[in-house]
């Protein structure tokens, strides 16, 4: 059982690393969208950027219960 709980934390850790790296790029991505004139196609990319730092966030909580519920994994 310790192994297996083991390999969904380093997987919700990973997915936590790749949401964050979507975030950013798009995030940056957007700002230099709106810096070229269009800010619809820029706000549509905030808010996908957002909806990925909000599913982090969600697994970071999910990470946390893990760690709780199994301290020694």
């Amino acid at each position: 059982m310790r192994e297996e709980v083991r390999h969904v934390m380093d997987l919700t850790i990973e997915g936590i690393i790749k949401d964050e790296v979507y975030a950013r790029e798009l995030a940056e991505a957007a700002h230099w969208v709106e810096h070229d004139g269009d800010p619809t196609i820029a706000e549509d990319m905030c808010q996908i950027s957002r909806q990925y730092r909000i599913r982090g966030m969600k697994k970071r909580a999910s990470l946390a219960l893990l760690q709780r519920a199994y301290p020694d994994a």
